[in-house]
């Protein structure tokens, strides 16, 4: 499931972590020469996990959708996959073949989450 995170959210959570780990910082100092009793950060902890949970979340959510998309087309249906400049109707009958995450014909592979079901499939 961890090769499918986007590269960008390496950053994202870096940023967000930088950030979270501040906030606690600022509010630990704050709260020692202000408050006597301890105060619990929970704004810095909130975006931590938010900087952990949401690459994984994406991550998983990714998974399920190659995994659902591979089931479909091992079932003979058709699937509409998208590129950046073109369309392709991928299915058994067309002449595709499952690599690993992907659908491949001739020279064309085209990673299976970026699929989606036809509307003329018959259920």
């Amino acid at each position: 499931m961890f090769e499918y995170i986007n590269p960008g959210f390496y950053i994202l959570s870096g940023v967000l972590l930088s950030m979270a780990l501040m906030l606690i910082g600022f509010n630990r100092k704050r709260n020692k020469h202000t408050y006597p009793k301890k105060s619990f950060p929970i704004f810095g902890i909130a975006i931590l996990l938010i900087a952990i949970a949401t690459p994984l979340l994406l991550s998983y959510n990714t998974k399920s959708t190659i995994d659902e998309n591979i089931e479909i087309f091992k079932q003979d249906q058709h699937l509409e996959c998208n590129t950046l400049t073109d369309s392709y109707l991928v299915s058994v009958v067309n002449g595709w073949n499952i690599f690993q995450d992907s659908f491949t014909k001739n020279d064309l592979l085209i990673r299976a989450d970026q699929c989606h079901r036809t509307d003329n499939n018959e259920e």
